[in-house]
């Protein structure tokens, strides 16, 4: 049995849709490498999006999301794509064992692909989520708040 989840971002002027799993890894991967393991303010557009999960539209600032993009594609997009995080929360959804299973809060996954979102050319986990950042990034680069 094969979940698929999206999640779809728009403004008035452009719109994209990104596979659930590869926004899940990044905010693992934020969260992780960049928040110390727990979620903070740096990152809370980003964070918040997890909201659209639950079926109802969202409204996030798209200047927040762009300036937590750019921070993102700067400081985590660099990392080899053997620092691969995946939290438990994650895991639970993927392994179909919600409410969360036991066991530390994220493991190094690295280069696996059972994920579907991680290929063998990619080497840096600005490959891993260039599917996401890039059109972020662009989407949110005009917008207002």
């Amino acid at each position: 049995m094969v979940f698929l989840m999206s999640l779809s971002f728009s403004t008035s002027g452009s719109a994209f849709e990104v596979r659930w799993i590869v926004y899940a890894l990044l905010r693992d991967n934020v969260q992780h490498h960049l928040e110390g393991g727990k979620a903070s303010a740096r990152f809370s557009a980003l964070h918040g999006i997890a909201e659209a999960l639950g079926g109802k539209p969202v409204t996030i600032s798209a200047a927040k999301l762009h300036q937590e993009i750019a921070a993102i594609q700067e400081e985590l997009a660099p990392l080899p794509v053997s620092e691969l995080a995946l939290a438990a929360r994650t895991r639970s959804v993927i392994d179909l064992q919600w409410p969360k299973i036991t066991g530390a809060e994220f493991e190094i996954v690295g280069a696996q692909t059972r994920f579907g979102a991680v290929t063998p050319e990619m080497t840096t986990l600005g490959d891993v989520f260039t599917t996401i950042l890039s059109p972020l990034f662009e989407l949110t680069e005009n917008a207002g708040a």
